[in-house]
């Protein structure tokens, strides 16, 4: 049987716990900065979550606000048309003037 230096064990299990219990107070300080770190990146992943439906919205409303340009342009070039036949109507005598002026109001 080996000779155990009762001693240098001692020494060598306290260094060891030593170390362990450095470790575990790293292992902690890693899980709280862990946690730190997630709560930050839930923070901005919810910032930048409101942000893009807030661009959504703001998107809709640009879309919305295009499409009701687009029928008022459609509109007015519709009537300036309108306008255009009544006034061509009027000089050349082509009909009568109740006529040319119903084409004004697209109403023939």
């Amino acid at each position: 049987m080996r000779f155990v230096n009762p001693e240098a064990l001692e020494t060598i299990l306290s260094n060891l716990t030593s170390k362990i219990n450095d470790l575990n107070k790293a292992s902690a300080t890693l899980s709280t900065e862990e946690q730190g770190y997630i709560q930050t990146l839930q923070s901005e992943i919810d910032t930048l979550n409101g942000a893009v439906t807030d661009l959504n919205g703001n998107l809709n409303g640009t879309l919305s606000d295009a499409q009701m340009l687009q029928e008022a342009a459609l509109n007015a070039t519709m009537t300036a048309q309108n306008y255009l036949t009544a006034a061509i109507c009027f000089r050349n005598d082509q009909k009568s003037s109740a006529e040319c002026g119903a084409i004004a109001f697209g109403q023939s």
